[in-house]
This record gives C-alpha cells, sequence and structure tokens, in this order.
C-alpha cells in the first residue's frame, strides 16, 4: 500500500435549485458544487518510467439545475496541460425521468479503476474541461460550462514517491450565509444564521474553529465547534498533509418569529452591520462582514446571483478576510483567477 494513498470522502450534496421563469429555465451545471479531485494511485513499476514515482487520475462530482429532460447523459471532457486534445472523458450517467425547474441532479464519477489502467498520469498543471449534456431521444446536445483545475504534488516522507491533489485554495476567501428555521424537521419560528466556508489544513477537527458574531460592534452570540465539517469530497493523505480542504458551517440562533416582543435578538430588531470573527487554535484566523435591513433580512450584495449556486433561504455570498491560521502556505491570489475553476465572480473583491 502507499504511503499516500488517498481516499475521497463524499457524503451527498442536496440542494434546490434557483428559481427560474419556466419560459427561460434551462440545464446550468450549479457552480458551487462542481468539485475535482485527484484519485492516487500507487506507484507503476511496469509502463511508463514517469509513473514509477506515483500518480493519480481525476474524479469529479457534478450537479445540474433543472429542467433537464428525461434520458439526458452528462460528461465531463478533459484535455491536458498544454493540449486542446481530449485526453478523458468522465461519464455521471443519465436522468431516467424529468428534472423539473426549481430542483436539481447530482452525480460522482466513480470508475477511477478504469482511469488507474488507461488514464494513470504524472503530469502538473492546469487541465481544462468541458461539461457536456448529450441526450439521443431528442438529439440534444450541450456544452454547460468550462473552466480548469490545478493539479500538484507534494513529496511523502518516501522521498521517492509523489502525492497528487487539486488547489482549491480559490474557495478559501468565500462564505455562504442564509437564514432558515428548519434545523431538523422543526419549524417553530426559530431562525438560525448560517455561515458556511472552506478551511485548509492537517487539523480536520472542527472543533479547534471557533465562530463569534457582533452585531454593531457588541457580541450577540458564539459558535464553539463547527457543523457539517468534511461534507465536501475532499482529498484525505494517510500522512500529514496541508493539502486538505474541509468545508466548515456555524450555526448561530437569532431569534424567534413567534417571539417578537419578548426575543431581544431578533435580527429585524437589530438591523444594521454584523462581523463574524473566525478563530483557529484560539488565534483570529478569518473575519467577514455583512449587513441585516429593517425587516431582519440579509442584506443582498447582488454577488450570487451573478453566478448559479445552490440555494437555500435567502442565501447570500460574501469575501472573506483571511488573516492567518495553521493552514500552511496559502494563496492568497488564487480566487482572482481561479475561482469556480477559472470563472472568477463579477464584481466579487476580496478585502
Amino acid at each position: 500500500m502507499s504511503r499516500c494513498q488517498i481516499s475521497l470522502l463524499l457524503v451527498a450534496l442536496v440542494v434546490a435549485a434557483p428559481e427560474a421563469r419556466a419560459d427561460d429555465a434551462k440545464p446550468m451545471v450549479i457552480k458551487n458544487s462542481l468539485l475535482f479531485a485527484c484519485t492516487q494511485h500507487t506507484p507503476q513499476y511496469e509502463g511508463p518510467k514517469d509513473l514509477v514515482h506515483g500518480s493519480c487520475s481525476p474524479r469529479a462530482r457534478l450537479r445540474v439545475s433543472g429542467p433537464i429532460e428525461a434520458g439526458s447523459a452528462f460528461f465531463i471532457d478533459l484535455m491536458p496541460p498544454g493540449s486542446k486534445k481530449t485526453w478523458a472523458t468522465l461519464q455521471f450517467g443519465s436522468v431516467s425521468e424529468l428534472i423539473a425547474a426549481g430542483t436539481s441532479w447530482g452525480s460522482e464519477h466513480n470508475d477511477w479503476a478504469k482511469l488507474e489502467d488507461e488514464k494513470a498520469s504524472a503530469q502538473t498543471g492546469d487541465y481544462s474541461f468541458t461539461v457536456r449534456m448529450v441526450n439521443e431521444a431528442s438529439g440534444t446536445k450541450a456544452a454547460l460550462y468550462s473552466g480548469k483545475f490545478n493539479v500538484k504534488k507534494f513529496k511523502s516522507s518516501d522521498p521517492k514517491l509523489f502525492c497528487y491533489y487539486v488547489d482549491r485554495d480559490w474557495e478559501l476567501p468565500i462564505a455562504y450565509l442564509g437564514l432558515g428555521g428548519r434545523i431538523s424537521g422543526d419549524d417553530n419560528g426559530t431562525l438560525y444564521l448560517t455561515v458556511r466556508m472552506t478551511v485548509r489544513g492537517t487539523e480536520t477537527d472542527s472543533s479547534t474553529w471557533e465562530g463569534y458574531l457582533f452585531n454593531n460592534g457588541k457580541p450577540i452570540g458564539s459558535k464553539t465547534s463547527g457543523i457539517g465539517s468534511n461534507d465536501d469530497m475532499t482529498v484525505l493523505s494517510a500522512e500529514a498533509s496541508p493539502f486538505n480542504w474541509t468545508q466548515l458551517g456555524f450555526r448561530f440562533y437569532v431569534g424567534n418569529s413567534q417571539k417578537e416582543e419578548e426575543d431581544p435578538l431578533l435580527l429585524k430588531k437589530n438591523p444594521g452591520d454584523y462581523e463574524m470573527k473566525v478563530l483557529h487554535n484560539g488565534k483570529l484566523a478569518r473575519t467577514l462582514k455583512f449587513s441585516v435591513d429593517k425587516n431582519g433580512k440579509l442584506a443582498d450584495n447582488g454577488i450570487a446571483k451573478k453566478i448559479n449556486v445552490g440555494d437555500v433561504e435567502e442565501r447570500i455570498l460574501v469575501p472573506i478576510k483571511i488573516i492567518g491560521g495553521d493552514e500552511g502556505k496559502i494563496d492568497a491570489n488564487a480566487w482572482k483567477t481561479g475561482t469556480f475553476y477559472g470563472n472568477p465572480i463579477p464584481g466579487f473583491v476580496v478585502p
């Protein structure tokens, strides 16, 4: 067994697609659900010499918003660095029935064993891709999305062996905020503010991350452990590596709509500027800011509407200021060109 044998942890992500009018809705890739990763292969001592020190093959997760016709199949064509010729095609299967507008369909490519035999690669750099939809019955063929992901490598504890990963530093300065009350089926008027973000490093214990919420400079709540840790398809190495990306979430109680008179924390009683400060191992690592209007709604900065992201109640997208943390050397400028795999967000600026 390779010393840097890598496994992929995937927890199904169920989302509702952004609303669209029936007359103009069309299948679209949900950008924040698209994910690329590397499946690590053991050294191959027979065959190409460049595979002796380890190799990898691509793996991906895909989700598409409806409407999608029954029988539509989805593929991702991959082009290696410096080439426009398709090198490998990932197949995601097809939908068996109509996927209506306002809902979505997703799948993960799992045929890594075949890719290991046919497409194991030791090449690093930018791999280009195109997401395609094909429906043989209706004759529909469409390119839905394209971009690029960057494959890198590092030396394992065995100096003759390399481990491979897809760089995801572009995710680090992006936070998703949403308001909702349906927690475990409980809809009794309780409101929660949920904040999700990506962190990096060998430390995957969510309890080492602490979130503190401030309203107009006054502390109003804290969350000492993340929720939803590792609910992404995250590359985990059997040995310590700083190249693990994990999604964390924090849920803050922000009042009860059925107890407006006696609940001092209700958002519409506390409009204005909010700030969240995130500590890692007791040290300030992140800050982010947002606003709440007089109706108790998250003030929309318009960024989420510019892209197709999986929707939750009143979701907005805000930039994060990265201050520090035990996360290794981070590429602070990766978001400028790498966001959503080479598709930067219009108007998105990191402080």
